[in-house]
């Protein structure tokens, strides 16, 4: 069943005003017909099966079959930290983050960064980034839209990760290959902080800041992961071990 997420201040009022583009979608992009039923949500999870009653180019008319409370987020809160890399792969990673738990998203700079976006934001960018996580959510069922937070370089995040949560960093030379052992090092911390360093990884000094802040440097073994894959497997691997894919 296809779901759309809509605000809250929307979507808790007994008559719902449909957002414009979520009409557009539901005419024209999935040409859905009054009678199908639909899902929406507003990412604090609260739920709405609701029914299309009138289906047109600007206005959507539902009514509301039931209400539920729904929670399908992960125990585990991983932030993802990762260095801008090269052309649209930015966006990849936020979608297939999105779809397999990750709770919010620091883009990140580092010396070896190749500058892909602009530092200081970019409205269009950041419009584009926000839909592709909204999307992901809509079609994984998941509970909440991630939050992505504008680019950082890499010294400020190392700074939170050690304030605010518990912080790992991939590096191809870490001595501890077996991340099960890393795993256990992060005892019941909710929050994880997830460095991944771009195309050419951290360097030696990088490494050493971290690890002095506190950081725990990790390896996925003897294979070299493209950037926009380390994290994702990183990701899946401690949701596996923590069982939050309920498999």
């Amino acid at each position: 069943m296809k779901r759309f997420f809509i605000p809250k201040d929307i979507l808790r009022e007994c008559v719902i005003d449909v957002p414009k583009e979520t009409c557009h979608r539901i005419f024209r992009v999935l040409r859905m017909s009054p009678g199908d039923k639909v899902v929406f949500f507003d990412g604090s999870g609260r739920e709405k099966l609701v029914q299309l009653k009138e289906v047109g180019r600007n206005s959507v008319v539902v009514d509301v079959i039931k209400e539920a409370l729904v929670w399908n987020e992960p125990v585990t809160r991983i932030i993802l930290c990762q260095s801008v890399t090269k052309g649209k792969k930015l966006d990849w990673v936020f979608q297939k983050g999105t779809e397999i738990g990750v709770s919010e998203f620091i883009p990140m700079t580092s010396k070896r960064s190749i500058p892909s976006v602009k530092p200081n934001g970019d409205k269009s960018q950041g419009v584009r980034w926000e839909k592709i996580v909204t999307e992901a959510t809509e079609q994984s069922g998941r509970s909440s839209v991630p939050i992505i937070h504008t680019i950082a370089n890499f010294e400020e995040v190392c700074k939170t990760a050690a304030t605010r949560g518990i912080g790992i960093i991939a590096w191809e030379k870490a001595d501890n290959y077996d991340f099960k052992a890393v795993e256990l090092r992060l005892g019941l911390k909710s929050d994880i902080y997830l460095l991944i360093g771009p195309e050419g990884g951290f360097d030696h000094q990088e490494v050493e800041f971290a690890r002095n802040l506190g950081l725990i440097p990790f390896s996925l073994g003897k294979r070299i992961l493209r950037a926009e894959t380390a994290g994702l497997i990183a990701a899946s691997v401690i949701f596996y071990q923590r069982n939050d894919f309920d498999i």
